[in-house]
This record gives C-alpha cells, structure tokens and sequence, in this order.
C-alpha cells in the first residue's frame, strides 16, 4: 500500500477593490508577507507587486487568509505507519489465503508558532488487489481528514478508512493437497 496526502493551499480569483472604492479588479493572491504589507498577486495573467494599503479594508481578511493557508502547508508534518489488523485466514488446496483490513496511522503535527483552524487533509490509499488468477489490479481509495483547530507544536492522530485487503501465499509442496 501507498499514502498519499495533501493540503489544499492557495486561493482562488477573488474580487479586490482600490482603498477609494473607485476600481476593482479580479486577482489571484500568489503570496504576502504581512510583515511588510506586500503581495504579489495574478491579473490577466501578468504577476503584479503590489502593497496591500492600496485596497480597501473588507479586502485585507483576503490576504490574512491566503498566509494563513500558506502556513498550514509549510508547517504541518505528517508520520505515517501502516497498519494491518487481525484477519482470517483459510487454505485452499495450494495456498493459505488471509483477508484483513490496513490502514494508516497519522500523526499530524503543527510546527508553527501559529495555531490552525479548519484544516483538511486529503488523501488517497494506493493498493494492488490479486485476482484468483493472472496479474495484479491497481486500486485507490480517496478519503479526508479534518481538523478543526490544531494549535502550535501539538500533535493529533488519526487514522485513514481502513481497506479490505487479501494476501495469497502458496502453501509448501509437503502442505498441498495431494503433495509429499
């Protein structure tokens, strides 16, 4: 099995308006840096620098917002292990064959000195199911994680849907049926 996770960071076109209230203009937020009040944001393609004093106050929360989900990911960190739990098990005349769930442990920590509100992981499961004969058959599973608020330098766990997998080994020769 494979994990795969992401966190959604940036923002779509928003609406900015001029701090006069006589222009507006349609943009995508590329980044801030609220220390010195500037950003550089996308119109019609072009990347502009610009300050954020120049658009109006309802405007500002827009950039807070963007830094803020720019900081959730550079700062989270994931530790992951995989987990398979007690299944059953039955033989066939060549093979034992075990069906079991796996899933994964999540250990998301916030390594910033802010904390988060509102996050959500996505994910997907990759995993390879053997049919009763021939080769194997990719397969994925989406899921999503959320978290409500994860304050700074605190960890949370959770674990991903569990999968229902089966593992097929052959038998040795002296356990076949019909073997020696």
């Amino acid at each position: 099995m494979m994990l795969l996770v992401s966190v959604a960071v940036g923002s779509d076109t928003e609406t900015l308006t001029s701090s006069d209230g006589s222009k507006s203009l349609e943009a995508k937020i590329e980044n801030y840096d609220p220390a010195s009040g500037s950003a550089q944001i996308q119109v019609n393609g072009r990347r502009v620098k610009v300050n954020i004093s120049a658009f109006s106050e309802e405007d500002l929360p827009k950039f807070k917002a963007w830094y803020e989900a720019s900081q959730v990911g550079r700062s989270l960190m994931l530790n992951f292990e995989e987990k398979e739990s007690e299944g059953s098990e039955r033989k066939t005349n060549t093979a034992k064959i075990t069906n079991f769930d796996s899933t994964y442990a999540l250990e998301v920590r916030n390594n910033s000195s802010t904390d988060f509100s509102d996050v959500r992981l996505d994910y997907r499961v990759f995993y390879y199911k053997d049919p009763e004969k021939g080769s194997k058959v990719a397969h994925y599973e989406d899921g999503s994680l959320s978290i409500s608020e994860i304050a700074q330098r605190e960890s949370q766990k959770f674990e991903t849907t569990p999968v229902a997998l089966m593992r097929q080994r052959p038998l040795p020769a002296s356990q076949c049926k019909g073997g020696t």
